[in-house]
């Protein structure tokens, strides 16, 4: 089958769909869960801080770091993810 620029259809229709991609091989991470135990927790708070103290002396975060602390999806780990892990641990109190 091949496709002419004459062969015209005209789709109304639009679906939006979701997908999960898992890279074969990866482990999914769990958002917030810094330290890799399988939990958010304290010490996943007290490592954001770490994380955002070295950035500010202008060491930049990991790719593991990011995929674990991002949780606002801007590619980086900021006071925003910090206070964002901080509401995952009130919801779990």
């Amino acid at each position: 089958m091949h496709f002419v620029p004459e062969d015209t259809d005209n789709y109304e229709t639009v679906t939006d769909i979701q997908v999960q991609v898992t890279v074969a091989g990866e482990e999914p991470v769990l958002k917030g869960d810094l330290d890799g135990d399988g939990e958010v927790s304290i010490i996943d708070v007290m490592q954001a801080c770490k994380i955002l103290a070295r950035k500010n002396m202008g060491d930049k975060p990991g790719a593991d770091e990011i995929a674990r602390g991002d949780l606002n999806g801007d590619r980086d780990v900021s006071i925003e993810d910090i206070m964002a892990i901080c509401k995952i641990l009130a919801s779990q109190a």
